[in-house]
């Protein structure tokens, strides 16, 4: 019985040795050096694949023609990931001159501004420069969301002051750009929402948005 205890304990500090070997080793690995992030490469569009979310553009100035010469493919799927895919409306002064846009807005012809890594740019994968940020230059009268797009940010403007009321609740945000709607609550350090108060958001949430998914946070998002 002795024996079968110790050889018990001994398997066992095994497992955790090589589980916290693998934790090491995850926490301390190297991320790879993409290099400087380049945010002002001026290019023109001069193809679209909207199904694979590449545009074939080419260089307009003296820093960006080197990387894409007279035709490029760049993907923007990370991009698109990450809502980077911009408009800025010049005429504004203001804060809300930065739109977010999809990749569908982009026509060919329109100048673009592009942002992506030194290594992507000089090693691109398959002939394909992946980039991190695409922001419209042309300006349109017409360019950012639609009505019912503004609508549904506002009405998730709303969801959000109304969720901050209750009590235990240090911040919430809703964000239409997922689908599902996403609602992210930060309950206060030391709080907790009774079931009762979780019954009520979820009820308040379902209602402006039925297939919401609802986040709930103890730190900062």
């Amino acid at each position: 019985m002795k024996n079968r205890i110790i050889c018990a304990t001994a398997v066992l500090l095994a497992a955790l040795t090589v589980i916290l070997a693998v934790n090491y080793i995850t926490k301390h690995e190297t991320k790879p050096d993409r290099g400087v992030l380049h945010l002002g490469l001026n290019a023109e569009i001069t193809g679209i694949d909207a199904d694979r979310q590449r545009l074939c553009v080419r260089g307009t100035d003296a820093n960006s023609t080197p990387y894409f010469g007279e035709g490029c493919w760049v993907d923007c799927g990370r991009a698109v990931e990450t809502f980077k895919v911009i408009y800025v409306d010049y005429s504004k002064k203001t804060v809300d001159n930065l739109i977010d846009i999809s990749l569908d807005e982009l026509l060919i012809g329109d100048n673009i501004i592009i942002g992506a890594y030194e290594n992507e740019l000089n090693c691109p994968e398959n002939g394909v420069i992946s980039v991190e940020q695409i922001q419209l230059d042309t300006q349109r009268m017409d360019c950012g969301p639609s009505k019912e797009t503004a609508a549904r940010a506002e009405l998730a403007r709303v969801l959000a002051d109304s969720l901050k009321a209750y009590a235990n609740i240090e911040d919430a945000a809703v964000d239409t750009r997922y689908d599902p709607v996403v609602a992210q609550i930060m309950v206060s350090p030391g709080g907790e929402l009774s079931k009762e108060q979780k019954e009520s958001i979820e009820k308040l949430v379902s209602e402006a948005f039925p297939d919401c998914r609802i986040e709930y946070y103890t730190t900062g998002w």
